[in-house]
């Protein structure tokens, strides 16, 4: 196998990663847009077992360049022109990333949006709360107990 093939085969591998992970971003975009919150759970474990997987074949390929004496992205551009099946692998590669890029900024900003109506639902309850328990002895109204938990920290 030379140089320009065993390249091309770990760019695909890797974008292979990446196609997985974009399934389940698609995944859990339909599951937010349900407000399916269980299924994000058992797909966060998925998502982290496919990110580990694209770690693993990222290092293998950047370690095969660091072999091979290309240290950039630079070092790739000038390394390919006459190797047609690596440069299309790696623009595959680099392609997948973007996509996976765009789709977790998406999933992001689902879930921001929805921590944001949280956050305002919890302030209007405890607003709400607060007018029924009336006034402390000096005139103020009381605070509302909450617990002690944050998100997160199960």
């Amino acid at each position: 196998m030379t140089d320009s093939q065993r390249f091309a085969e770990l760019c695909r591998d890797e974008a292979e990663s990446l196609s997985r992970l974009v399934a389940l971003l698609d995944e859990e975009f339909a599951v937010l847009e349900k407000g399916e919150m269980r299924r994000v759970e058992a797909i966060a474990a998925e998502k982290a077992a496919a990110l580990e997987t694209i770690e693993e074949r990222g290092r293998a390929r950047a370690q095969w360049m660091l072999d091979k004496g290309i240290h950039s992205v630079e070092g790739v551009a000038a390394w390919l022109p006459d190797k047609p099946e690596a440069d299309a692998a790696w623009r595959a590669l680099e392609d997948a990333l973007e996509e996976a890029k765009a789709r977790n900024a998406r999933n992001g900003a689902i879930i921001e949006r929805g921590l944001e109506r949280t956050g305002e639902a919890l302030v209007f309850l405890r607003s709400c709360a607060a007018s029924t328990l009336g006034y402390g002895k000096d005139g103020t109204t009381p605070d509302i107990p909450v617990g002690g938990r944050h998100l997160g920290s199960a």
